[in-house]
């Protein structure tokens, strides 16, 4: 759960940095107001910021995610980077994008917009952290997965995204991670697949093998 979500969440954050305990905030941006921000920074709390996007155009993002606001998460990330940079504070700020069939075309570009958000000198370090869809026995949420799941759109597909996006890495300076290692060895080892990733995508072999509940890469 979100712990902005926690009506108490000022007063507990303040007994634990007085304990030399720092914040981890993992976040959908709609509780990261600059009001929040602010005392956040003023108070020296945060050590890890995780916010979820997983778009980088406003018509992907505000379909994708339920009440989310493009332009007011773009707006919130700049000032949060701005003002901890400006305050000489250091944490690490990971932009989460969780890879699905209607979004994964805009990584490459994902990666540049984080770029562009960061003020110069930026203090705080950011990444982007690319994630598979889940595999939980939800109903209507194994439907929207068997619909939705990146590798669906077949390796030579992924392949051309993941060179892309190894260019955008390399020009940002922004380090990409997925299938738990970073993009730049992955790519470098070949892009290695799954097992169960078929050459010719197989879309009966990996129906079978999310309907089963393995997990899914």
């Amino acid at each position: 759960s979100e712990y902005l979500f926690y009506k108490d969440w000022k007063k507990v954050a303040l007994m634990l940095r007085k304990e030399g305990i720092r914040m981890r905030v993992s976040t959908n941006g709609i509780l990261l107001t600059e009001s929040t921000i602010d005392f956040m920074i003023d108070n020296d709390l945060l050590g890890f910021v995780t916010l979820s996007l997983d778009a980088a155009t406003k018509e992907t993002m505000e379909s994708t995610r339920i009440r989310v606001n493009y332009d007011k998460n773009m707006q919130r990330i700049r000032y949060l980077l701005r003002k901890a940079t400006e305050a000489g504070q250091t944490f690490e700020f990971v932009a989460a994008f969780v890879m699905m069939k209607r979004n994964l075309h805009e990584l490459p570009a994902f990666v540049r917009l984080m770029k562009s958000l960061m003020p110069e000198k930026c203090l705080p370090t950011v990444y982007v952290l690319c994630q598979p869809l889940e595999n939980f026995n939800v109903a209507g949420y194994r439907e929207f997965v068997h619909k939705e799941h990146h590798m669906l759109l077949g390796e030579a597909t992924l392949q051309k995204i993941f060179a892309d996006t190894l260019s955008a890495e390399q020009e940002t300076g922004i380090t990409v991670t997925f299938y738990n290692q970073h993009l730049r060895d992955f790519v470098r080892e070949g892009m290695p697949f799954p097992k169960f990733f078929p050459r010719q995508m197989d879309v009966d072999i990996f129906l079978k093998t999310i309907r089963s509940g393995s997990p899914l890469w």
